[in-house]
């Protein structure tokens, strides 16, 4: 760099700036063998069509049978657990819930027992009951109360809205049935799939983001409650697959950051003496003088002195000077004190 002007000074360069690498033991060895390694390195300017390509309609498609595959499989793990519950609860006495099932079940059995077609004033409560408890496969075989609903009386010989609450609930009850024994079928995985995949690709459309949101989502979905909240339509497509790409994103930008350590795993160590809180030190007791006379005070003030209490700076200074104003500038004082009932005398 150069400077130009009327003199010579100016004309001459002051600094030259070359760029060599520094090797004066100024940084650490693992940045100067990096700086070294790097230096005149030609940077790489190829392209690469893999980070701007879309995926392909074939690509979707076989990401959408992964998918349904994946599902699948977890359904069926989360029949299995249900089944091994299932078969522990049999052997254990009637939950609360088996107890309601069979007090409105005793209740619809003596309406029909009653020979008379049911009408909605007796049956409607206790089938408005059964709808709210959430049955489940289990309890429909310990109770038997689809069975009940499902005979003829309940079909044909009922009030109009009996017919109805009663028809509703044998529906309700075989699906849940055969969803718990059998899994959803293959067009509603297949929908629910599509979904997935459909948001995924809206998320990230190229190959290589599509790919790892894919590969995230397949590792998510081997969860069966959460492959179950995906098929019940419990946990919305869109937000399941939000959360992951929000969580990719998080990953990536983090990558080259320590992660803390969480305190439940951070190894405990002593505390150092350095580290302890200093006790405070305890405060001196002032030796309790008996109580004298209020007509002697001069007297009270040098029987405290005597006892190590000693007079403030001022007081001992005038009473050097003249010891008739620093007896006066106490009495007051000292007979107030001594008028109480307390034993001990802090001059002022």
């Amino acid at each position: 760099m150069g400077f130009f002007g009327t003199d010579g000074a100016e004309k001459s360069g002051s600094v030259t700036l070359q760029n060599k690498p520094q090797l004066d033991g100024s940084r650490s060895l693992e940045s100067q063998a990096k700086f070294i390694s790097s230096f005149g390195a030609v940077d790489d300017l190829t392209f690469n069509e893999r980070t701007v390509r879309d995926v392909s309609d074939r690509g979707r498609a076989k990401v959408v049978d992964e998918l349904v595959s994946c599902l699948s499989l977890a359904l069926q793990k989360g029949r299995e657990l249900r089944r091994t519950a299932q078969a522990v609860a049999v052997a254990g006495p009637p939950c609360k819930m088996q107890q309601e099932v069979r007090t409105q079940l005793d209740i619809l059995r003596r309406v029909r027992a009653s020979g008379k077609p049911a009408d909605a004033p007796t049956a409607r409560l206790p089938l408005q009951k059964l709808d709210l408890l959430a049955v489940d496969g289990l309890m429909l075989k310990r109770t038997k109360v689809a069975l009940e609903l499902n005979q003829d009386y309940w079909k044909s010989t009922s009030a109009p809205e009996v017919r109805r609450l009663a028809t509703g609930l044998v529906k309700k009850w075989r699906s849940i049935y055969h969803r718990e024994e059998e899994g959803p079928s293959a067009r509603t995985l297949r929908n629910s799939a599509t979904d997935l995949e459909d948001n995924a690709h809206g998320f990230a459309p190229q190959t290589v983001p599509y790919t790892e949101l894919i590969e995230a989502l397949l590792r998510r979905l081997q969860k069966p409650e959460l492959a179950a909240g995906v098929v019940d339509g419990r946990e919305q497509a869109p937000d399941l697959v939000g959360r992951i790409h929000k969580r990719q994103v998080a990953e990536k930008k983090n990558a080259g950051n320590p992660v803390p350590v969480p305190l439940q795993w951070a190894s405990k160590r002593p505390i150092q003496d350095e580290e302890k809180p200093h006790a405070e030190p305890p405060l001196k007791r002032l030796s309790a003088v008996p109580a004298l006379p209020a007509s002697d005070p001069s007297a009270a003030i040098r029987a405290f002195v005597a006892s190590g209490g000693g007079l403030p700076a001022q007081l001992q200074t005038s009473a050097t000077a003249d010891s008739t104003p620093a007896v006066r500038s106490a009495t007051t004082f000292a007979s107030r004190l001594s008028s109480s009932s307390s034993t001990i005398i802090l001059p002022i």
